[in-house]
């Protein structure tokens, strides 16, 4: 019953819909040859304004003409004078002197401390309460218990949080907490 109500509604929005846009006189359609053209000289007279025709609307404004900006109000900025700071003390070429070359053993410390830099501490698991640490350099990485060796440095302190190595040639050492905390 549903179905046959909603059929119906359908096919009278189509006949609605058809006779709405069927042509009065469908029978009576004007070729192409019989047609006459309606429009006269005065349909296609393009409107010009001439300075004496009143009868267009007065323009207010010259399109071709470049509108000048507003100009901005200006502070006046008030200026404080500095004595010029002294001129840097220039020792001849002979006193001056470069610095102290470095030793071996503060080369070997930096490249411990920037060794150490790179090493991340990823997570510490306890195991029968033997604590061990998981760290990563680069693409290497190490599973160890205290007292073990991350490259060339020791495993001194493991905690839950964090953990310490130490670089026992260059006394080098430093506390490592676990990454995203």
């Amino acid at each position: 019953m549903r179905r046959s109500w909603l059929a119906a509604a359908i096919v009278a929005l189509i006949v609605l819909n058809v006779w709405r846009w069927w042509p009065a006189d469908a029978t009576a359609k004007p070729s192409a040859d019989t047609r006459q053209a309606t429009a006269n000289a005065q349909d296609l007279r393009l409107a010009v304004r001439t300075s004496g025709d009143e009868s267009m609307p007065r323009i207010e404004r010259n399109i071709f003409q470049v509108r000048r900006p507003v100009p901005l109000r200006v502070e006046p900025m008030t200026v404080l004078s500095r004595a010029a700071p002294p001129a840097p003390a220039v020792l001849p070429q002979t006193l001056q002197q470069d610095p102290p070359p470095r030793t071996p053993e503060e080369i070997d410390a930096e490249m411990a401390q920037a060794e150490l830099a790179q090493i991340k501490l990823v997570g510490v698991i306890f195991r029968d309460a033997k604590p061990r640490a998981y760290f990563a350099r680069g693409d290497q990485t190490y599973m160890v218990s205290l007292g073990d060796t991350v490259e060339r440095f020791t495993v001194t302190e493991i905690t839950a949080e964090r953990a310490r190595l130490h670089d026992p040639r260059t006394r080098i050492g430093r506390t490592i907490p676990v990454l995203g905390k």
